[in-house]
């Protein structure tokens, strides 16, 4: 929402391409690791 309200209202892009490239394997690996989750699985449904 700021990138874009920085672009529209100063017509100016406060992030480069290159924070931009070094941002999505960072944010890429913080979801993956949360999402990770240890839980056994049974053959029959529970309920």
């Amino acid at each position: 929402m700021f990138i874009s309200l920085g672009l529209l209202i100063f017509n100016f892009f406060p992030v480069t391409a290159m924070q931009i490239a070094l941002l999505v394997p960072c944010s890429d690996g913080a979801v993956l690791s949360i999402a990770h989750d240890n839980v056994r699985y049974r053959n029959r449904p529970e309920a």
